[in-house]
């Protein structure tokens, strides 16, 4: 899965996947970030690469936090995910999967109903 966010009013989660099982390089990024003016906290989970940032939205954006980790190399906004596109990716993907099940089960009922014509037709 490539970096992904979710933002709303002062409060981001950014997830690397470069920090995943690297507290040693976690520490790093959230001293990086609890330097910038409007960073009131930062707290980091090694376990799945997630750092959550609470901001002053009015002394400092999502974007210029993105850009501080961008700079010094962890994080590429053209690899990077955000929330919605997260959810829109997965109900894609439930679609698909209902829509296979749902030709499965609709092939399934033809072919017990009406196999023998069904096959007739196709030769």
């Amino acid at each position: 899965m490539p970096s992904y966010y979710h933002c709303v009013p002062g409060r981001m989660r950014i997830k690397i996947q470069a920090l995943r099982h690297r507290p040693d390089r976690g520490e790093d990024v959230q001293r990086l970030l609890r330097a910038l003016d409007g960073v009131d906290a930062v707290t980091f989970t090694p376990l799945t690469g997630s750092l959550v940032v609470l901001f002053e939205p009015d002394r400092i954006s999502p974007e210029q936090i993105k850009g501080c980790l961008r700079d010094h190399g962890w994080f590429d906004p053209a690899l990077a995910i955000s929330s919605d596109e997260h959810i829109q990716d997965a109900v894609t993907q439930a679609g698909l999967r209902i829509g296979k099940v749902a030709l499965g089960w609709a092939l399934s009922k033809a072919l017990k109903a009406n196999g023998l014509s069904l096959l007739a037709a196709l030769i």
